[in-house]
């Protein structure tokens, strides 16, 4: 009886376990949907940037983060992705990187940034937002006046 209860309770945990571990996962194979925000430093429009990146696709698995386009090819071979909460010093660092309060994180409970590293530990100039549901990726340009982030423009990918 004693073994029957044990076993019932490993599986349990490992159901829970198992569980966890899957949820919110942002491994997949994605394709462009839309421009969320563009740089005002960008000299490209948002329509450009729309029909540039149609048709663009996204790995972001464990053992590679791609980036395929008509005219690119980027690729990480064994990224790896640190996730953090999306808190109030995230969110003030991102105004500062977008130049103004023109996007609200308010609207979602769930929100992660991940931020990607090569194997040999150099930053990706790539973020992965996960809110909800979406997945955003936003390129940034380093600011080395004083050391902040300039993101270039965030797309939403599906």
């Amino acid at each position: 009886m004693k073994q029957k209860v044990l076993f019932f309770i490993l599986i349990i945990l490992l159901s829970f376990f198992y569980g966890c571990s899957n949820e919110n996962s942002i491994f997949g194979n994605y394709e462009f949907k839309d421009v969320i925000f563009l740089s005002p430093l960008s000299s490209s429009t948002v329509d450009y940037m729309k029909d540039k990146m149609k048709g663009t696709k996204y790995t972001i698995q464990k053992d590679i983060f791609s980036i395929s386009s008509k005219d690119n090819q980027y690729e990480i071979l064994n990224p790896t992705y640190i996730k953090e909460k999306i808190d109030d010093n995230i969110i003030q660092d991102f105004n500062n990187a977008v130049f103004k309060d023109s996007i609200s994180f308010n609207e979602y409970k769930e929100k992660h940034r991940y931020t990607i590293y090569s194997k040999n530990k150099q930053k990706a100039k790539y973020y992965l937002y996960s809110l909800d549901n979406e997945l955003w990726i936003a390129s940034y340009v380093d600011n080395t006046a004083n050391k902040q982030d300039i993101i270039m423009y965030i797309f939403r990918i599906k």
